[in-house]
C-alpha cells in the first residue's frame, strides 16, 4: 500500500473568535525556527527547506527563525545525506533543491498523490547521478504540508523522524524505516538494544535505491492540527543520544530548534544534527 497509515485529530483549522456579536475566524500562524550542527562528523551532510527557501548551505553551523501565517499550503522538509563526504551532501543537497524548484513553480496545492509521484521522480534522480560518477548514496527524506484547512500531512523515507507534540504528549507521525526500528516497533527488542543496535544503520528505504524498492516505503499520515500543537521534523542524529521524552522536556520549557540540537551534541550525538520546529499559533 502506498499510505499504509492514516490517523485524525479533530479540530479546527482556524480559531472562532466573537467580536461586535458576530462569529469571525482568525488564522492560525506558525512559528518557525530551524538549525543544523554537524555534530560528530567532521562535515554536514544533513540539509532542510523551509517552505520555498532552501535557506541552509550545509555548514557545520547553522540556525534560523521566522514566522508565517497559514493562508496557504506549507512545506518543511529534513534530508539525512549518506554515502560518505561528497555523495552525502550532495544527494540530501538536491532533495531540497528538487523539491525547492517545484514549489517556486507549483501553480496548485500539492496532494498526497503529487508528492509520491515527485518522490519517485527524485528517487530516479539521484540514481541516474550517482550511476553516471560510478558512485552509491543516497538520502532520507522528512517532509510536513501545513494545510489551511487545518490538516497536517507527513511523508517519510529512512529514519528521519516527525513528531507532534500535544497536550503534554509526544507522537511520531512518521516510520522510523530502519532494521533496529522495525524490530523495536515489533517488539522482538527492547528499547536498550535498539540504542546499542547497529541495525540503526541498516535502512529499508532511502532516495538513491536503484532497485526502486525503497520509494514503495514511503510513509504517510494525516492528522489535524490546532494552536499550541508543536511539529518537529528532524535526522536521526537529534535521537541518537536524546529519548524522545527528553525532547519533550525541552520544548514543554519553550526551547526552539537551536537548544534541541545544541542539547544532542552536549550529549555526544555522533551524527550530523538537524531540527526544525513548527509551532502553530
Amino acid at each position: 500500500t502506498l499510505f499504509p497509515y492514516t490517523t485524525l485529530f479533530r479540530s479546527e483549522a482556524m480559531t472562532s473568535v466573537i467580536k461586535n456579536g458576530e462569529t469571525m475566524k482568525t488564522i492560525n500562524s506558525v512559528k518557525i525556527s530551524a538549525s543544523s550542527r554537524v555534530g560528530g562528523r567532521s562535515e554536514n551532510q544533513d540539509d532542510f527547506l523551509i517552505d520555498t527557501e532552501k535557506i541552509s548551505d550545509q555548514s557545520r553551523e547553522f540556525c534560523y527563525k521566522g514566522t508565517s501565517e497559514l493562508t496557504k499550503q506549507q512545506i518543511y522538509i529534513v534530508c539525512d545525506g549518506m554515502g560518505g563526504e561528497q555523495y552525502g551532501q550532495d544527494a540530501s543537497r538536491k532533495a531540497v533543491e528538487y523539491f525547492e524548484g517545484l514549489l517556486r513553480e507549483a501553480k496548485r496545492p500539492f496532494t498526497p498523490m503529487d508528492i509520491a509521484r515527485e518522490i519517485r521522480r527524485l528517487n530516479q534522480e539521484i540514481v541516474d547521478y550517482y550511476r553516471c560518477r560510478q558512485a552509491r548514496g543516497g538520502t532520507t527524506i522528512a517532509l510536513v504540508m501545513l494545510n489551511p484547512d487545518g490538516t497536517i500531512e507527513a511523508f517519510n523515507i529512512g529514519d528521519s523522524p516527525i513528531f507532534l507534540v500535544r497536550n503534554g504528549k509526544i507522537t511520531m507521525l512518521s516510520e522510523e524505516q530502519s532494521m533496529a526500528g522495525i524490530k523495536l516497533k515489533k517488539g522482538t527488542i527492547s528499547r536498550e538494544e535498539y540504542r546499542e543496535s547497529r541495525e540503526r544503520n541498516l535502512l529499508l528505504g532511502y532516495l538513491g535505491d536503484d532497485s526502486g524498492v525503497s520509494v514503495d516505503h514511503l510513509f504517510y499520515s494525516r492528522n489535524k492540527y490546532q494552536a499550541g500543537d508543536k511539529l518537529l521534523l528532524s535526522s536521526d542524529g537529534l535521537l541518537d543520544k536524546t529519548e524522545p521524552e527528553e525532547i519533550l522536556g525541552l520544548l514543554q520549557q519553550d526551547c526552539g530548534a537551536d537548544v534541541l540540537t545544541e542539547e544532542a551534541v552536549k550529549k555526544g550525538a555522533g551524527d550530523n544534527v538537524t531540527a526544525v520546529l513548527l509551532e502553530i499559533q
